[in-house]
């Protein structure tokens, strides 16, 4: 997964971005530890988020995270300060959190990628530090410009490359659909949307994950130079510039085939375990059909079998339930591609791995 990336190479970029950064805007080390005040028993002090990956600029926050020993911690909501003009965020976490944290990674990392899914999608609401700042310990420069939790990143990248890769599946599900539905700039949103979340499957793929999404289109230029012969870098950036365009058209969105043909070469490259190579069925939640009976009464047919329902084609009898595949959704009439986007919008429906 990682073979063509040089660690050294990536720690000596990581290091000189913030060093640049600091030096450029006439940050020094004291005005850094005032800022963070006095603490005995401060185990670290990470720079972290744009600033690690070049992608900071005069308006960009200093962004640090402390960790520390230290139980008097009242808060983990980050504080915001103001020295000379600029504008420091800091939070703190426990070493002992960070420990727990670094050993869930490393289980949910050796899961299947459905299991992998399952157990990240819950990530915020059962560990103790968030997916975002979990990402920034990982990834964070400390004031001896060293990379002191760097050896996490190959866990923490095979997660978020499933994570993101799941999201621009959905968008692409979705974009079909939009376009079945004759809903032409919803399905522009969807295949931008998607385009970005393969870009940052794929930075993860190489080691580089970053949290922040409003950087994804910046970090894939960035770091072009790593993987600028890689077919599938060309064909998404191909596919980018012909979304940008289609924005600003009234044409109809004529690459959503293209997004199709990207998403199955995914699933080879990425090495991404779909059971049966296709998008498994749209599932509905039981217990919401019993809540709300007018879906019953929809275009689409409910399998009442196991803890999730089945979506089915509509016009078929009970005995006739069949499953959508991904590639059958240019086949929806416009009523059936309407009501199935309404209930992914919803939340109602989900396409699962």
């Amino acid at each position: 997964m990682f073979e063509s990336i040089l660690y050294d190479q990536i720690k000596a970029e990581r290091t000189n971005s913030c060093q640049s950064f600091l030096k450029e805007y006439g940050i020094e080390e004291d005005e850094l530890k005032k800022v963070i005040g006095l603490d005995n028993e401060l185990k670290e002090v990470l720079l972290t988020s744009s600033l690690v990956h070049g992608l900071a600029n005069r308006t960009s926050d200093v962004d640090l995270i402390l960790v520390t020993s230290s139980n008097k911690i009242t808060s983990k909501a980050a504080t915001q300060v103001f020295n000379n003009g600029k504008h420091f965020e800091t939070i703190s976490f426990l070493s002992e959190d960070l420990e727990e944290v670094f050993l869930r990674l490393n289980e949910i990392s050796g899961f299947t990628d459905h299991e992998l899914l399952k157990a990240f999608s819950n990530w915020d609401a059962t560990e103790k530090i968030p997916k975002k700042y979990t990402e920034r310990i990982v990834n964070g420069v400390n004031l001896k410009w060293e990379l002191p939790f760097f050896e996490h990143i190959p866990n923490l990248a095979r997660i978020w490359k499933i994570h993101s890769f799941n999201n621009f599946r959905q968008c692409v599900a979705c974009a079909i659909l939009a376009i079945r539905a004759e809903e032409l700039n919803s399905a522009k949103g969807y295949i931008v949307n998607g385009l970005l979340y393969i870009m940052d499957s794929i930075m993860s793929h190489f080691g580089f994950v970053f949290s922040n999404k409003k950087w994804f289109l910046q970090r894939w230029e960035h770091h072009k130079k790593y993987h600028i012969d890689m077919p599938l870098y060309r064909e998404v950036s191909s596919l980018w510039i012909r979304a940008v365009k289609a924005l600003s058209s009234n044409n109809n969105p004529n690459n959503v085939e293209h997004l199709y043909s990207l998403y199955r070469n995914c699933i080879e490259v990425l090495n991404v375990a779909i059971e049966n190579r296709d998008l498994n069925p749209i599932a509905i939640k039981k217990d919401y059909l019993n809540k709300n009976p007018f879906i019953r009464e929809s275009n689409l047919l409910i399998n009442d079998s196991g803890n999730t329902s089945v979506v089915a084609l509509r016009n078929l009898t009970e005995n006739e339930i069949e499953m959508i595949p991904f590639s059958e959704f240019y086949n929806l009439s416009k009523e059936d591609a309407k009501v199935i986007l309404c209930l992914l919008r919803s939340r109602v429906a989900k396409i699962f791995l």
